[in-house]
């Protein structure tokens, strides 16, 4: 039995950490054949808010030098887009259905995502 259920974590350890290199290798050739302009956090956003459709992924995010972060994800249950520039607070965005922003929800005044818990 012991056997059994190592042998399932295993499985879905190994499918989990592949999917990830699959969205980070996806990602890196978007860059490089550029399609994806890592300084355009606004695209670079929705791109990634729609490629939580495709991964079975929580968040997907992207950090800079700078301290700059933009991410999609789940928020309080919610998909997301979290975006911190250099010289504006770290905010969170509601966004419809292709991934556009719509309002901002929260914004946290001198927030980083690198103070998040986890």
């Amino acid at each position: 039995m012991r056997s059994e259920i190592s042998k399932r974590i295993d499985q879905k350890l190994d499918s989990y950490l592949e999917t990830l290199h699959q969205v980070n290798q996806t990602n890196l050739q978007a860059v490089k054949l550029r399609m994806l302009d890592l300084e355009d956090f606004q695209k670079t956003g929705q791109y990634f808010w729609n490629q939580l459709k495709i991964f079975d992924v929580s968040h997907i995010n992207f950090g800079n030098t700078k301290g700059e972060f933009i991410a999609a994800g789940l928020e309080d249950g919610y998909k997301r887009i979290s975006e911190k520039l250099s010289n504006k607070d770290y905010q969170i965005f509601s966004v419809d259905e292709n991934g556009r922003r719509r309002s901002t929800v929260i914004i946290k005044p001198g927030g980083h995502p690198n103070e998040a818990s986890w």
